[in-house]
């Protein structure tokens, strides 16, 4: 049987956050979870280091780390494969 997942505290969004490509053929969305921009917050806008956004969101450094790396490999294949971004409000 699993460990239980931690509950994460995260901001709370107020609606979809999107960006997407000039080019308007591109129609594929490269989906961040919550959790991932959240932590690409902390890090690289807050200047946190990866203990404080531990300890801010109730998760483990390792966990911190895993997120950052998907989170930032996700946007920066977007970016470089003009796909559009979407950060859902809500992550079923």
């Amino acid at each position: 049987m699993p460990r239980p997942k931690k509950t994460r505290n995260i901001r709370v969004l107020k609606e979809d956050i999107s960006f997407k490509s000039y080019d308007e053929n591109v129609t594929e969305f490269v989906d961040i979870f919550k959790d991932e921009f959240e932590v690409m917050r902390y890090i690289d806008l807050e200047n946190y280091d990866q203990g404080k956004t531990a300890e801010k969101m109730g998760i483990s450094r390792g966990t911190v780390q895993r997120l950052l790396y998907s989170g930032r490999k996700k946007l920066i294949f977007a970016l470089l494969n003009k796909k559009n971004i979407l950060i859902k409000k809500w992550v079923n």
